[in-house]
C-alpha cells in the first residue's frame, strides 16, 4: 500500500488520504482505524523535506549497545540512536523541551514497540535537523516518558532516536569500526551487492541465507541483540529441538517488557550476500510479541551487523553490504 511509503517519507496527508479510502472497503478494519487517527493527528503539520544533501563524514558512539550519531535539532546538539526499526522518530519529553520544541496532545491512536506492548504518545515537530551535511524540515517525533526505555538510562542530550524518516533521507549510509559514519555519498560508491533488502509494509527486509534456504531478516539497528523468531523454529525444527534447551527470555520496548517462552542454541550461523554471522549462543522465541514479526525468520541487531567491519545500506540501490 502506498500507505507506507508516503509514512517513510515523512508524507502523513498522501497517508492519511490513502487510509481514508482504504477504509472506505473496510471500514471495521481495527488497524485503518487506528492508523487514521495516527496519521490524522499527524497530517496536522507540515511534512517532512530535504533541504540539503550533501557527503559527510561524522563519528559514531557505542553505548549500551545502541549506536549514537551527533544531530542538530532547531540548532541544539544531541546524540540520538541511529534506530532502523523505528517507524517513527522518537523523544523523550524532557530532550523535547531542552530542545525548545512544542508538545501537542494528541488521542484516538496507539503506537506498538518490540514487546507487543501499545503506547499513547504526543508529538513534537523539530522546524529543523540536521546530521552533518543532510538537513531536513518538519521533522516529526513522538514524545514519550523520560522513564521510558531507552531513555531512562541516558543522560540529557541523547534521550531520542532517528527513525526511517530520517534514516531514508540519507540515501546512502555506513558505519565502520573505527568509529566513522558516512551519509549522502554517491549510490554504488563501492562495488556492492545485488538488491537484496526491500520493505514489507513500513518494516525494512534483509535478504539472509541460513544452510541453503533463504531467510526474512528483519534489519533494526536499534536493537541490541539478534533474535531468532518462532518462523524460524517452526520451519527448522529439527535442528533447533536437536540442538537448544529450553529456557526464556525477557523482550523489552519503550512501553515495558514481557517474558517470553525460548530456546537457547549454542550457535547459530547465518550468511547475508556471502558474508558469514555466527551468533554464541542463540536465542529462538517461541511467541511473537508484534505481529508483524510472523512473517520474518531473525531478527538482527547491531550485536551481529558489528561483526563486520563495514556495513553499508543504499537505499537507491536497495542494498545491505557488509565487509
Amino acid at each position: 500500500m502506498l500507505i507506507y511509503t508516503y509514512q517513510r517519507a515523512g508524507h502523513y496527508r498522501q497517508a492519511f488520504s490513502e487510509i481514508e479510502s482504504a477504509l472506505a472497503v473496510k471500514p471495521d478494519d481495527a488497524g485503518l482505524k487506528n492508523a487514521r487517527a495516527l496519521f490524522g493527528a499527524l497530517s496536522q503539520y507540515p511534512e517532512q523535506s530535504v533541504v540539503e544533501r550533501r557527503f559527510s563524514r561524522i563519528r559514531y558512539s557505542m553505548k549500551g549497545g545502541n549506536l549514537f550519531i551527533p544531530a542538530e535539532v532547531n540548532r541544539k546538539s544531541g546524540n540520538y540512536i541511529f534506530d532502523t526499526g523505528a517507524n517513527f522518530s522518537l523523544i523523550s519529553e524532557g530532550e523535547a523541551k531542552r530542545l525548545g520544541l512544542t508538545i501537542h496532545e494528541s488521542s484516538g491512536h496507539e503506537v506498538g514497540d518490540s514487546a507487543g506492548v501499545n503506547i499513547d504518545t504526543r508529538i513534537a515537530v523539530a522546524d529543523q535537523l540536521r546530521v552533518g551535511n543532510v538537513r531536513l524540515r518538519h521533522v516529526a517525533f513522538f514524545v514519550v516518558g523520560d522513564d521510558q526505555q531507552p531513555f531512562i538510562d541516558l543522560p540529557s542530550g541523547e534521550r531520542g532516536l532517528l527513525g526511517l524518516p530520517v534514516i531514508l533521507a540519507f540515501q546512502t549510509l555506513r558505519w565502520e569500526q573505527k568509529g566513522t559514519f558516512e551519509i549522502g555519498f554517491p549510490p554504488g560508491a563501492r562495488k556492492g551487492p545485488k538488491s537484496n533488502i526491500c520493505f514489507e509494509g513500513a518494516n525494512l527486509i534483509v535478504e539472509g541465507e541460513f544452510r541453503q534456504s533463504k531467510i526474512n531478516v528483519f534489519l533494526d539497528t536499534g536493537a541490541i541483540r539478534t533474535r531468532a523468531l518462532p518462523l524460524f523454529a517452526r520451519e527448522f525444527a529439527d535442528f533447533v529441538n536437536e540442538s537448544g534447551r529450553k529456557d526464556t527470555t525477557r523482550v523489552t520496548g519503550v512501553g515495558g517488557s514481557v517474558e517470553v517462552d525460548a530456546i537457547t542454541l549454542t550457535e547459530l550461523a547465518l550468511r547475508i550476500n556471502g558474508f558469514s554471522l555466527v551468533l554464541r549462543p542463540a536465542q529462538v522465541l517461541l511467541k511473537e510479541t508484534t505481529s508483524d514479526s510472523r512473517w520474518w525468520h531473525i531478527w538482527i541487531g547491531l550485536d551481529l551487523l558489528n561483526q563486520a567491519r563495514v556495513v553499508t545500506i543504499d537505499f537507491k540501490s536497495m542494498t545491505l553490504a557488509l565487509e
